[in-house]
């Protein structure tokens, strides 16, 4: 007889600006939390925000960055805050795949 195998799906919240929403995606038991750094969108931050912001995020919740391959510079800047990063165009994959995050 075969043992069932289980599965659990991953949860990403994204868009976060205000602490109190970090607070209650934790709360609700989110796995990641993306922050968008795409200047041109209602929920960007800045990196000084995505600082203050991401400090909030307990170490057990994933903190993904959000943003286009066009802006590939914020990258190393957002590198020691975040562990991973989302990008909407992949047309530049070679440049993504060269940068790594300290750490």
């Amino acid at each position: 007889m075969r043992s069932a195998q289980l599965t659990r799906t991953r949860i990403k919240f994204c868009g976060f600006t205000r602490e109190q929403d970090i607070d209650r995606a934790v709360a609700l038991g989110a796995d990641a939390l993306g922050f968008v750094m795409w200047p041109k969108s209602a929920r960007s931050v800045n990196i000084e925000q995505l600082a203050v912001l991401s400090a909030r995020v307990p170490a057990f919740v994933t903190r993904v960055g959000c943003l286009l391959t066009s802006l590939l510079n914020s990258l190393s800047s957002a590198c020691p805050i975040l562990i991973c990063f989302s990008f909407t165009a992949m047309k530049h994959l070679r440049r993504v795949s060269s940068t790594r995050c300290r750490g």
